[in-house]
């Protein structure tokens, strides 16, 4: 079936499914032109909530850096709701490796062939990722734990992770309240056993005690935050404010292939 056609730039987009799996073939030139066709078609597949969507681009021809970003972009756009995969089919080695150079795969991995891509849905994924906006109400703190301790139990995380993981992020929510600007937003990462917490809100830079223009010392919270964590610190925002994020080690999560919801 034909999903989509762009004249001005030849791209064509069949789509058929194997199993729960949506398979979308990619044949033509992807420019700036086609973009948004294939960025808006990917999305509304993964709308639907398959298990995973796949895609072909074994006859894209000569895509850019710039538009090859059209992956990476969509899966931004849905790594936090639905949480459904996506990953590519490029038989060609040398495409695959131009794919990694360009930092492609790091969000949407490619495979030499269609069975290798259904293969590996099999497998435990490499990156985990669930977020909750934290609503503007006393009980901000209560909802952020038990936003983890869900979280934590659905990636099989152990009692001990549980526990330090809501700890954690009940301080670093705390001080976004208390210090920071507007309602935070609270993110859940796992990658490889490591387990990373991180709060954004609208505030201004945190600066962490011991440096010399730190303009607070450190308060219980974020004591604890700094006991039970591997290692903690703060970054800009993307777009505004700030983040502070705590990582934790989290030996024996497991895979539960249900796509995170939201809180």
């Amino acid at each position: 079936m034909i999903v989509g056609d762009v004249g001005a730039a030849p791209l064509r987009i069949g789509k058929h499914s194997v199993g729960e799996v949506c398979v979308l073939t990619v044949e033509g030139s992807l420019e700036l032109a086609s973009y948004a066709l294939l960025r808006d078609t990917m999305l509304k597949q993964v709308s639907e909530i398959p298990r995973a969507v796949v895609v072909d681009i074994a006859a894209l021809r000569q895509p850019t850096a710039a538009t090859l970003a059209v992956f990476p972009t969509v899966w931004m756009r849905v790594s936090e709701w639905p949480g459904v995969p996506i990953l590519l089919v490029e038989p060609d080695p040398v495409n695959r490796e131009r794919l990694r150079h360009h930092g492609v795969t790091r969000y949407t991995p490619a495979f030499p062939t269609l069975d290798e891509a259904l293969d590996s849905l099999d497998r435990p994924p490499t990156h985990r990722r669930s977020v909750v906006q934290l609503p503007d109400s006393g009980r901000v703190c209560a909802t952020a734990r038990q936003f983890v301790h869900r979280t934590c139990r659905r990636w099989g995380c152990d009692e001990h992770t549980d526990e330090d993981a809501c700890a954690v992020a009940d301080a670093l929510v705390t001080n976004a309240v208390r210090h920071g600007r507007g309602m935070p937003t609270l993110r859940l990462e796992l990658r490889r056993h490591r387990l990373t917490i991180a709060v954004h809100d609208d505030g201004p830079d945190f600066i962490p005690p011991g440096k010399p223009s730190a303009v607070a010392s450190i308060g219980l919270g974020l004591m604890l935050v700094e006991a039970l964590s591997n290692a903690w610190g703060s970054t800009p925002g993307l777009f505004a404010g700030k983040v502070v994020w705590a990582t934790l080690h989290a030996p024996t999560a497991r895979d539960d292939p249900t796509p995170p919801r939201p809180a």
